[in-house]
């Protein structure tokens, strides 16, 4: 079997290590040069650890958790004692979306994936094509997309500072969130543009060192393409679809779908069994986020 995987994000190295694990080799390329910093954390539950684990995913992963439990508090600012919490997981794992990429990367080859990093996709002549792109592929196919579109963007702001606390918080005086990553660096996600300094100054409700690291602008969206299968080619991560943040769980649907994928390659249903299962979960994720985000 002839795989090209196009995109070596989370969803790409997932399902090139889950084809890996089944005997089927793959061919990944990612334009990017080396795996980007990102602000983002994933907390995955046990059902995924369990995904993971029947690929000998799990105890690598385990390796590189971040030593909080994944709680979600709300408070003004982390200078406040009080603090409601609005998360507290039950098993699972917390991990940064670098460390974890890296370390699909590493898993992938090892399983047998060709992995070229910095090298973008001429043409798309193989017997599978996965486009985990950002959406190129699909707009070439002629794939339309639906739901709410663009709602804003995010600006993310990873700096240093010596914090105590290791949980993430939903930070009311700037309306954004705080999240540790690795320890003694963390990112600051808020809505608006602004000072960054100012900014992390604010959210911590305290003036103090802080080292600033850099600012990355992403774009919030609901859209679910209209298809995940055409012809020969399948659509994953944000060409198959993108939904608004909730913190810490989109990593979950993205191993799922490469999970489920893997089956379906190796020959355990028919190619259009994804999309018929993989695209409702996506409408009704986004239904679910967008009703969060709105709701009263």
């Amino acid at each position: 079997m002839d795989v090209l995987i196009v995109g070596g994000g989370l969803s790409g190295l997932a399902v090139a290590a889950f084809l890996g694990a089944r005997g089927v080799a793959c061919t990944v390329l990612e334009q990017e040069r080396e795996v980007p910093r990102a602000p983002r954390n994933h907390l995955l539950t046990d059902a995924t650890m369990r995904l993971l684990g029947s690929a000998g995913l799990d105890e690598p992963v385990r390796r590189i958790a971040l030593d909080h439990a994944g709680r979600l508090f709300a408070l003004n600012t982390l200078a406040d004692a009080e603090r409601t919490l609005l998360r507290t997981p039950t098993g699972g794992v917390s991990c940064n979306e670098h460390e974890l990429e890296v370390l699909m990367l590493a898993e992938a080859t090892r399983l047998g994936a060709e992995v070229r990093m910095g090298v973008r996709a001429a043409d798309l002549d193989a017997e599978y094509v996965i486009a985990a792109d950002d959406g190129t592929i699909r707009d070439s196919l002629g794939i339309g997309v639906h739901g709410s579109g663009t709602l804003g963007h995010l600006h993310t702001i990873r700096f240093r500072a010596e914090l105590e606390e290791r949980d993430g918080f939903l930070v009311r005086a700037v309306g954004g969130i705080l999240l540790p990553e690795e320890p003694g660096t963390w990112s600051l996600s808020v809505p608006e543009a602004g000072d960054p300094g100012e900014l992390v100054v604010k959210a911590l409700g305290a003036d103090m060192p802080v080292d600033l690291l850099g600012v990355t602008v992403t774009e919030v969206a609901a859209r679910v393409a209209d298809t995940f299968v055409h012809r020969r080619v399948v659509l994953m991560a944000k060409s198959a679809y993108t939904l608004p943040p909730a913190p810490g769980l989109h990593g979950n649907a993205r191993i799922r779908d490469a999970y489920r994928l893997a089956e379906i390659l190796g020959g355990e249903a028919p190619l259009d069994a994804y999309d018929r299962e993989r695209r409702p979960a996506a409408d009704q994720a986004m239904a679910d986020a967008l009703k969060e985000r709105y709701s009263p």
